[in-house]
């Protein structure tokens, strides 16, 4: 377990090589940091498109 103030007042609190939040000294709160493990999803094509092929019957 270990803490580095990172910012005036604000700590970094971390666990071996992982940091699990920030600690805001005048508020006196905690903040989780992102977690380390989460998927990562790329965002999806805003905009698709389609062509419609229309066929004629013979």
């Amino acid at each position: 377990m270990g803490i580095r103030e990172v910012a005036d007042k604000i700590w970094l609190v971390s666990f071996m090589d992982y940091d699990l939040g920030f600690f805001d000294e005048e508020q006196v709160r905690l903040e989780p940091a992102p977690n380390p493990f989460e998927t990562k999803v790329l965002p999806m094509c805003p905009v698709c498109t389609f062509v419609n092929m229309v066929g004629t019957a013979g």
